[in-house]
């Protein structure tokens, strides 16, 4: 899923020019997106790791 979340912010849609650029939809992608990657780090206990700044 966040493979193609991935895809989606990166690429957009593939229904031609009209409608690429979407801000709400790209910030909705990424704040899904952020809050999967934030429960995968809880459940594998990286909480730590994955708000350091390097």
């Amino acid at each position: 899923m966040l493979k193609t979340l991935r895809n989606n912010v990166f690429h957009g849609g593939k229904s031609g020019g009209s409608g690429w650029d979407q801000p709400a939809r790209t910030a909705d992608l990424l704040d899904n997106g952020i809050s999967e990657l934030h429960a995968l780090a809880v459940l594998a206990g990286l909480e730590a790791d994955l708000w350091q700044k390097y």
